[in-house]
């Protein structure tokens, strides 16, 4: 690495400084895109990239070498993310650099855009090995490596990447985002595992409402009532349209605040009102389904204050179900307290068939036992009502004959 001069800190400093005192440098990390080969071969398939986790390695190597040895430690991948960028979708993270004297040399020659190239680096991925030229005795001679998962553990900063595009960009947030029109990117699919809602400094809000695999706290005993699966793709929920900075119309719903969750025995247009009425919405989000749950992604409102953003963050998501064409489907979103605070989850139960369910805590996993069905537990309980009641229709109809 070459040694620190006054010339090269001044450099970054000004860099750095440029604009005004008020304006904050970000470091915005292109990762990998999907549907585009690399010049020997290699293409990430759609759908195929994963993030290992909310927080991973940047090193860095300034030299050639084979699998990035000798690379060191320089930083945090953090809030990974998919955007769509110039007609792909790429893997994008931000970059939270280290305060050691590796991550400040490597800070200063990006400042100074002498070496800003970046190599992904991946910890399990699957991959089909796909022929595309033979020599004459037909051995192959070429292929292309169609991964159709690829983990991403982390990145380096080298001084040649495979994938253009593939590099560290500076970016100054001197100015916010504009909430009224959110960018798209922030309207995806979270890409990585079930976690609680999450707000960011921008406004960007996602996570999920449940897991497939999760109980609803505070449901009758013994009983582990799992979210509903939607048969309309989350119709009844997406009732309202947003622009984004794009100038795409997208379908969103609201995450609401400030309310009561609406009564189990209205209908679903009355509890509809309820939430339009009564609550405020705080955020506009899209909302969906993948191997983990019910996910929601989009963006605070613009206007809140920091109090009620306080609020929001503090708070869990908790659906509303209703009977909607044979099936229950969720027709608004209400964030609740936390567990031990928020009221226990509710579910309205007639002839064995659920017709309304909120969810008014967090759901967390639990074992339950497997037990008869709701139907015959119903069967039975109306067939002791019935034996209890005819002494009392007997007896009725005796006082009403002795009248005539």
């Amino acid at each position: 690495m070459e040694p620190f001069t006054i010339q090269a800190l001044a450099a970054r400093i000004v860099a750095q400084f440029a604009d005004d005192d008020e304006t904050e440098t970000l470091y915005v990390v292109r990762l990998v895109p999907e549907g585009v080969e690399t010049a020997d071969g290699r293409i990430m398939l759609d759908d195929s990239l994963e993030f290992r986790s909310d927080r991973m390695p940047m090193m860095g190597l300034d030299r050639t070498d084979e699998q990035h040895k000798g690379a060191v430690f320089v930083g945090n991948l953090i809030n990974p993310r998919m955007e769509q960028i110039d007609g792909h979708r790429w893997a994008v993270a931000d970059l939270e650099w280290d305060v050691d004297d590796d991550a400040s040399e490597f800070q200063r020659m990006v400042d100074e855009d002498r070496l800003r190239t970046v190599s992904v680096d991946g910890i399990d991925y699957d991959v089909d090995v796909v022929v595309t030229e033979r020599d004459e005795e037909g051995f192959p001679i070429a292929a292309r490596y169609e991964f159709s998962r690829f983990v991403i553990g982390g990145a380096t900063i080298v001084p040649f990447q495979a994938m253009d595009g593939s590099e560290v960009e500076r970016v100054a947030s001197g100015t916010t985002i504009d909430l009224a029109h959110p960018p798209a990117a922030w309207f995806e699919p979270p890409t990585d595992g079930p976690h609680r809602l999450r707000v960011t400094d921008e406004g960007r809000v996602y996570g999920y409402v449940g897991t497939w695999d999760s109980c609803h706290i505070g449901g009758p005993a013994n009983v582990c009532l799992t979210p509903p699966r939607s048969l309309t793709d989350y119709a009844y929920f997406l009732t309202g349209t947003l622009q984004t900075a794009e100038g795409d119309e997208i379908p969103v719903g609201q995450l609401t605040m400030d309310a009561d969750h609406a009564s189990l025995r209205i209908s679903a247009a009355s509890a509809t009102a309820h939430y339009s009425n009564t609550a405020m919405a705080a955020a506009d989000v899209t909302i969906g389904e993948n191997e983990h749950g019910i996910w929601v992604a989009g963006a605070l409102r613009p206007g809140l204050s920091d109090a009620q953003i306080r609020a929001f963050r503090a708070s869990t998501p908790s659906g509303d179900w209703r009977k909607l064409r044979g099936n229950l489907e969720m027709v608004a979103c209400l964030m609740v307290n936390t567990p031990g605070h928020a009221p226990p989850t509710e579910a309205r139960v007639a002839d064995g068939e659920m017709l309304a369910l909120v969810a008014s805590a967090v759901m967390v996993e639990d074992d339950v036992p497997e037990l008869p069905q709701l139907a015959d537990l119903f069967a039975e309980i109306r067939e002791l009502v019935a034996e209890l009641r005819m002494p009392r229709l007997q007896e009725k109809a005796d006082t009403l004959a002795d009248v005539e």
